[in-house]
């Protein structure tokens, strides 16, 4: 049997058109799937590169120690970082050795004193300086420089077990014994602690020089110093000071420099605003010990002297013919200070 003419040209049309179809599907399918392993690969993608021999690491990173000034009680360091293993790092002067990748974990030995450390690799270069310490591990004070006057200062020194050690400022030796509370002091060493008092001093501030810190552990010596300490001389009096003088009752304001205290075992007084030396059963004797901020200057009166107190009295300077006969005994002592803000 066989098919008219115009039928078989159309059968062959519509497979000529299935075929057109099939080339256009296919040719956008190739272009999808070559667009898609293109952006796959693309080196902006992380984790991804396009040469598979390129070197993971590219420049040099440093990551422990973190910081670059330090000190140490350890006779070794370890350096630990990243470099690119195309290109050699050197350490000290010397190649270390790296892994496939790069990464290094180097052990340096250290001096005692301070060391200096540079990693080099390419044209970057990183310097550690570092201070190995046998026998010492801190001390205090090291850098403050100015202390008030009279102040206490404490002084502590920690130590590698087994030293013998002298604190001393200027001429004078701070005596030091065991810390009774060893928190936060590393295995193998100890933490000793003394205090050392300043002197009052009124004229001028004066540098009273440097904590010298010798210790010797094992054969090996090592000296530090403190800076310069100032002694701060005591602020000028105040002629007046409203300010610790009550406004009620006899108080009166003889300013907050200078202090008097009763050194006899008691002390007659006289009311501050009159000029008589005569005993008054309203004035009672204070005892041995009494202080009060007094006047900077003495209240003459005849052949006497006396104090003007802030509490309203005046008392003897001395006491003549007391004990015995013919002599004088001191009353009170007049000294530069401060007193609490109340009893």
């Amino acid at each position: 049997m066989t098919y008219p003419t115009r039928q078989r040209r159309r059968r062959r049309n519509r497979n000529q058109q299935l075929m057109k179809l099939i080339g256009v599907l296919a040719a956008v399918l190739f272009a999808a799937v070559v667009i898609a392993l293109c952006v796959n690969k693309s080196p902006a993608d992380p984790g991804v590169t396009a040469d598979p021999t390129a070197p993971k690491y590219t420049e040099l990173t440093v990551t422990s120690p973190a910081e670059l000034t330090f000190v140490s009680t350890s006779q070794t360091v370890v350096l630990q970082g990243t470099s690119d293993i195309t290109q050699q790092v050197t350490i000290a002067g010397a190649a270390v050795a790296r892994d496939a990748d790069g990464a290094f974990s180097h052990t340096v030995q250290l001096q005692p004193g301070m060391n200096e450390i540079t990693v080099v690799h390419k044209d970057k270069s990183i310097t550690y300086q570092i201070e190995y310490r046998y026998a010492v591990a801190s001390y205090s004070p090291a850098e403050k420089t100015s202390f008030y006057s009279g102040e206490e200062i404490l002084v502590e020194l920690t130590v590698r077990s087994g030293s013998t050690l002298q604190v001393t400022l200027g001429n004078t030796q701070v005596q030091l014994e065991p810390d009774a509370d060893q928190t936060g002091v590393a295995e193998g060493f100890v933490r000793y602690v003394g205090r050392y008092e300043l002197p009052t001093v009124y004229d001028q501030d004066r540098n009273m020089g440097k904590f010298t810190y010798t210790v010797t552990c094992d054969g090996i010596t090592e000296e530090y110093s403190s800076a310069d300490v100032i002694c701060q001389k005591v602020p000028d009096a105040l002629a007046s000071d409203p300010s610790v003088t009550p406004d009620y009752g006899n108080y009166i304001d003889v300013g907050s420099g200078y202090i008097v205290e009763i050194v006899n075992s008691t002390a007659e007084t006289f009311y501050g605003a009159t000029t008589d030396d005569y005993s008054d059963p309203r004035n009672n004797y204070l005892p041995k010990g009494t202080v009060d901020y007094c006047d900077s200057e003495l209240v003459t009166q005849g052949k006497n002297s006396y104090r003007l107190m802030r509490c309203g009295r005046r008392v003897y300077i001395e006491k003549p013919n007391y004990p015995p006969p013919g002599q004088t005994a001191a009353v009170v002592e007049v000294y530069r200070g401060t007193l609490p803000d109340h009893n």
